[in-house]
């Protein structure tokens, strides 16, 4: 691996042979690991460990080791394109006609055999981390996933990978393997105003790869032909060993194409033929020989460390495996001499050799008293439910009356998650009490005494450790640290049996049992339990060989304190810490101490147990081990972790001299996914950093943060049944025909954008883009610096899908009404019920096969929005030609001109305006003024008064509506009603209202401008059908809403399921999930899908208080909000929505949880609003956005309310705050701060 910095640093980790980490969707090993999320659509790179230096500013150099760490996460910008499937024929015709026919005949078969692989552009988005100093970077380039045959023979060949700024993506490879002696020519090219293409010409000029000398690359693919120069940035970099078969060089370049810079770099790839590696003794330990004749084979019920079986985790546990392959090390290290420096003191390496493990292998039933108990069963299938595993639980427990009513009891809380932790405190304890008091069965005994006594014949004598070793401990997704009990000073037979049956019982412990709940396991996981002779240590401690903080393997760190190990892991006493680095020698150096107060320690006690004991005070200020001590300690570690080939977490003691390790384990959290990664994970690809995007609109639709499942619905809406919407709205002849990138809605950091770079905003002074970008954002960007740097890539006609488009267009401007009824009837109609199913796998498949009822509400909510926008585009293309240019009067009057539509949004203020009088005039206006939200809810939905009539026909009508209603996460207002009850009830302390809906329509007089005669008749025709798609668009958006409230429903149902069999700790955290994730959890209980899930809804809240610019350019980043309040008098600008003048106080809202505070007679300041802020709209005199257009929600409501609305406000949430006295025109646009003497007090609503 090579990481190049911008500064001309290059960081490398030099080839080696090490140990395979994979597994079944990781590619890992030497700190590196390569994840697959979701095949074809995210993967995971990450790392953590020493890179050498190898060049500083361009200069080759020998330098130091750096700690590197980084975590990106990579998402696609295009579809596949898969070898040998879909290479271009011609360019192969061309390579291969040079052959002989019989040879030709049999290369052609032979590169279809040996070839298996897919190319992929796409974006990486993460954080590194070097020397300590962190960089967030994106980076772009080719993703390509090899599944062919491994060619062993003598050859070599070129990957040429690049990146251009204007979104250009290539991967070319030049192969001997083939063709005649010029080789052989294939790859892929990613355009992006087309697609990816197979390479269909290509011309290599200057094939060195020598530093200095420019590398000329002619590529041509789909209708485009690039001459790409690469200059070479440094000398090529090797790659190899003395027993590798291959040598790898690597190369970087800078690129530049027409003028366009770029990025590359160049990868040669020389075979030397098969070769036989050589396995170093120290893999030995961890590499089991394959399985023989296991399965079937009945295991012993006890066994010693010594034999094979016991490095089995599945068998032994976690402690047992790891105490079985130390003690295989500890036995090479005695007859292995180690080599040192001629300074370095000979070390004894050693662990106690008769170290046993016992485990369950099987059910095992036996009587007492007439009595039936039985053991665990250790083996459970990973699909076990709850209930079965709660039902081995009852079985332990003798059947008497009192006993069976306490192990319902457990039965009951488990199941139906009833009562507080304190009741699960209570059931854990009982339950564990009477699992102690369980004798251990004759057989198990037998077996643990043949075992003890390989001790010798005083093992009764002896002092011991009972741990418990549960398999998956210790593993990257649970460590499972300290949930289980250890007994120590254990002595005689009597209460080594007792010991076991208490550290089985202890798996029930609260806090035991409340850890597995959190990350959705089974209650009865298989554990197994370690009899490990204790060591009367004067020093022990804990020893990470790297950082334990951030992972740094250059630092040693070892925790100690006097006596036994116990209160170092106990964090009984505050232990001194030790902090050691590494040397290109083998032997750590002491770097610094910290001495602690060590104010006890733990000791053997004289009977059985172990004693907390003071230290003395004039040790507490010592050092308790020399240097030397130390350092042979960290030796001793290095040589550990190098059979392990990852840092290890170790507990040590020294006894006379003798150093003993009592377990080792691999430390799981160096590449745990940071935060960022978190962030970033469901991030959609940008085709380059000079993107153009836009909150603009989407803010109303999509506030704030949305949650993985609710990205993953509104995906299926507007990507997957979108998609064919969208080939029939765009004529072009280079549509994606996959599902991998979003159609129009990127998301960044958990928030939707719009992306304004596939033609929707072209560069120049084309009259209709202004219009359209105007509607958009509120104001004019045609000359904002942000838009003259973006790139544009406008659609490429195809002239022959024309007439279908024409036809396309016709239908979807005569079909409104009946399209409109069809989607309204399947809304109110559809149920999705859950009835008969009793799994949340059931449920969940159910879901996965109603989603395609999505297509029809979600492809008329889009042409409803495309139908809207033709109409209006049309109507401003009308004005601004009779005006003779765009100006703020022509979008005043474009507002006033759709003033009227009967749109179900602008129904919702006008519902709770009328409420609102009712209740005002209510004899229980008082009462329920006082009353809680929960009980005002449940007396308007119980009461038969016209107010209750009234509230129960609003939530028929709009209960399935709220602020964010497109994720499913958000409860509508028919499920969680307080942002609804606190409107009302400040509609009913108001004074009475005579607003309403304005009623007035527009006329051509009030134009200050001349019309022809065909431009009113124009207009005559197209008004009314503008109105009408305006009120579709809304009657669509809340059939789409209505549908996925059903879905919403069945998804808390599936959540509640999911809770009950235990494999989430509560329902809010499936909706933390995406989709798929919640199918792999009910698969396989994976912890690290928990962990994941847990983690993003701790990180939601600051994700959804995030803002953003109107207009971003590249990746988004949020706004750092600085506080911009002014005292003196202030006026801003805006784009004129709605008519009128209003003065007041301002009410500035930058969250809508603030939105209660709202006072009747306030001016609303704040970002963008949507269908949650309607109930506020009749308390308001006037609305101010940040961000918006002529179609936004604000306006749309404002001008049904007659309410003056300005949007594009640009700063004006940061520039004002509640209380201001403002006059805000909407006639000009125009928002004054001013003081209340210089203004009139009485609000003109």
């Amino acid at each position: 691996m090579c990481l190049y910095t911008a500064d001309g640093t290059r960081y490398v980790l030099p080839c080696g042979f090490t140990l395979d980490h994979s597994d079944h969707n990781s590619f890992a090993g030497r700190g590196l690991k390569v994840q697959c999320i979701a095949p074809a659509r995210r993967w995971r790179v990450a790392f953590n460990g020493l890179l050498r230096t190898s060049a500083v500013q361009g200069k080759e150099v020998d330098g130091p080791e750096v700690h590197v760490k980084f975590g990106f996460i990579w998402t696609p910008v295009s579809h596949t394109l898969e070898v040998p499937v879909e290479v271009c024929p011609t360019l192969m015709a061309e390579n291969f006609a040079k052959l002989p026919l019989v040879k030709m005949l049999w290369q052609i078969e032979q590169f279809g055999t040996d070839l298996d692989v897919y190319d992929q552009g796409g974006m990486m988005t993460g954080e590194v981390v070097i020397g300590g100093e962190t960089t967030e970077l994106q980076l772009w380039g080719s993703k390509v996933r090899s599944k062919g045959a491994l060619n062993a023979f003598p050859g070599s060949e070129d990957h040429h990978f690049g990146f251009l700024q204007d979104g250009k993506i290539y991967h070319l490879v030049h192969t001997h393997d083939y063709a005649d002696s010029e080789g052989l020519f294939y790859g892929s090219m990613y355009l992006p105003s087309q697609r990816m293409h197979p390479i269909d010409y290509c011309l290599i000029r200057t094939k060195e790869l020598k530093y200095g000398k420019p590398l000329r690359l002619y590529i041509s693919a789909g209708s485009e032909d690039n001459a790409i120069q690469v200059n070479h940035i440094d000398v090529a970099l090797t790659f190899t060993t003395e027993d590798s078969s291959k040598a790898f060089q690597v190369v970087a370049g800078c690129l530049k194409s027409d003028g366009v810079k770029g990025n590359g770099f160049t990868v040669r790839i020389q075979r030397r033929g098969r070769t036989t590696y050589r396995i170093p003794d120290y893999y030995r330990h961890i590499v089991l020989p394959a399985a023989q004749g296991d399965q079937g084979v009945e295991h012993p019920l006890a066994v010693s460390i010594t034999q094979q079986i016991c490095k089995k985790p599945e068998l032994t546990g976690g402690k047992g495996s790891s105490l079985a392959l130390l003690h295989s090390i500890s036995e090479q290290y005695r007859t292995v001499k180690i080599e040192m420096e001629p300074s370095q003191l000979p070390l004894s390496l050693n662990i106690l050799f008769d170290v046993h493990v016992v485990y369950c292998a099987q059910s095992l039933c036996y009587y007492y008293e007439g009595v039936q108990y039985i053991f665990i069963e250790p083996r459970i299938p990973a699909a076990c439910q709850r209930d079965h595993a709660l039902s081995a639980i009852v079985s332990l427990v003798p059947k008497s009356q009192g006993m069976r009513r306490q192990c319902q009891r457990v039965l009951s809380f488990f199941l139906h998650r009833g009562g507080s932790l304190a009741d699960l405190k209570d059931t854990c304890k009982r339950v564990v009490l009477s699992m102690e008091k369980l004798p251990l069965q004759e057989v198990v005994k037998d077996e643990v005494v043949e075992c003890l006594q390989k001790f010798g014949s005083d093992y009764g004598r002896r002092t011991f450790a009972i741990r418990s070793s549960a398999v998956g401990e210790d593993c990257e997704e649970m460590s499972s640290a300290g949930q289980m009990q250890t007994f120590l000073g254990v002595r005689g037979t009597a209460k080594i049996f007792e010991s076991i049956v208490r550290c089985w019982a202890s798996q029930f412990s609260f806090t035991a049992v409340n850890y597995k709940r959190q990350y959705g396991q089974v209650l009865n996981s298989p554990m197994a339990v370690v009899i490990q002779e204790m060591v009367s240590a004067k020093v022990a401690g804990v020893m990470f060989t790297c950082d334990p903080v951030n992972g740094d393997p250059s630092y040693i760190t070892v925790t100690a304190n006097y006596g036994l190990g116990e209160s170092v892991v106990s964090a009984s006493a505050e232990p001194d810490i030790f902090l050691l680095k590494r040397t290109d020698g083998m032997r750590p150096v002491l770097h610094s101490v910290q001495v602690g107060q060590k104010s006890v320690y733990t000791t053997e006690s004289e009977t059985e147990g172990v004693l907390m004991q003071p230290v003395p005070e004039e040790k507490t200020k010592q050092k308790c081990m020399t240097d030397e001590q130390v350092e042979q300690l960290a030796f001793i570690g290095t040589q550990i972790e190098r059979c392990y080939a990852a840092p290890c977490d170790m507990e040590w003691a020294i006894q006379d001299g003798k150093h003993y390790l009592l377990q080792c384990r691999p430390v799981s959290s160096i590449l745990k996914e940071t935060d960022n990664e978190l962030i970033h994970e469901f991030d959609s690809a940008l085709k380059s950093e000079k993107e153009l995007l836009t909150k603009a609109n989407v803010s109303e639709v999509f506030p704030g943060a949305v949650t993985p499942l609710g990205y993953s619905i509104i995906r299926v809406c507007f990507d997957t049944f979108g998609k064919a919407a969208d080939n029939s709205l765009m004529p072009s002849s280079a549509h994606d025909p996959t599902f991998y990138t979003p159609l129009w809605l990127p998301i960044s950091r958990a928030q939707v954008f719009l992306l304004l770079s596939q033609g929707q905003s072209p560069h120049g002074g084309d009259v209709m883009a202004k219009a359209m970008l105007y509607s958009m954002l509120g104001r004019d960007i045609s000359n904002d610096p942000l838009r003259q740097q973006s790139v544009q890539r406008p659609g490429q006609i195809d002239p022959k899908k024309m007439p279908l488009w024409a036809l396309y267009i016709a239908k979807l401007l005569l079909t409104q009404q009946k399209q409109l009824d069809a989607v309204t009837r399947l809304s109110q109609s559809y149920n999705l019920s859950m009835e008969g199913l009793s799994t949340a796998h059931q449920m969940y498949r159910r879901i996965g096969a109603n989603l395609r009822f999505l297509a029809k509400p979600s492809t008329a909510l889009i042409e409803s929005f495309a139908r809207s926008s033709l109409y209006n585009l049309a109507i401003l293309r009308i004005l601004i030609a009779a005006k003779g240019d765009m100006t703020p009067e022509v979008f005043r009057d474009f507002s006033r001109m759709l003033r009227g539509c009967d749109t179900e949004s602008a129904d919702v203020p006008n519902s709770i305006l009328e409420l609102g009088n009712l209740l005002r005039e209510s004899e229980d206006r008082d009462r329920f003024l006082t009353m809680s939200v929960e009980d005002a809810t449940e007396w308007l939905k119980t009461t038969e008064s016209k107010c209750g009539v009234k509230f129960r026909e609003f939530l028929e009508k709009h209960g399935h509506r709220n602020v964010k209603e497109f994720d499913v996460y958000t409860k509508p207002w028919g499920m969680e009603p307080s942002s609804l009850i606190a409107s009302l009830k400040a509609a009913a302390k108001a004074q009475s209202s005579t607003g309403s809906r304005t009623t007035e329509q527009w006329t051509f007089d009030e134009l200050s401008y001349e019309l022809t005669t065909f431009q009113r008749i124009v207009l005559s025709f197209l008004l009314p059908r503008a109105r009408t798609a305006i009120a579709g668009r809304e009657t669509a958006k809340s059939a789409s809403v209505r549908m996925i409230h059903k879905f919403r429903i069945a998804f808390l149902q599936l959540a509640a399921q999911m809770v009950h069999e235990g494999r989430i700790p509560e329902p809010s955290v499936m909706f933390f999930m995406d989709f798929e994730e919640i199918g792999q959890l009910l698969s396989c209980r994976s912890p690290s899908i928990m962990s994941k899930a847990v983690r993003r809804s701790r990180l939601y809240a600051q994700l959804n208080k995030e803002t953003y610019p109107a207009l971003i350019l590249g990746v988004p980043k949020p706004i750092v909000r600085e506080m911009k309040y002014t005292d003196g008098d202030l006026e801003l600008k805006g784009s004129p929505m709605s008519q009128g003048i209003a003065r007041g106080c301002a009410r500035v809202v930058q969250y809508f949880e603030e939105a209660d505070l709202i006072k009747k007679g306030e001016i609303l300041i704040t970002a963008a609003t949507d269908t949650g802020w309607t109930p506020y709209f009749p308390l308001l005199a006037g609305v101010v956005t940040e961000i918006g257009g002529p179609l936004s929600h604000g306006a749309v409501v404002a001008r049904e309310y007659g309410l003056p609305c300005v949007v594009g406000v640009d700063g004006a949430t940061s520039l004002l705050r509640s209380g201001d006295f403002i006059v805000l025109d909407g006639n000009a646009g125009i928002l004054k701060k001013v003081s209340q003497e210089d203004g009139e007090e009485e609000v003109l609503i």
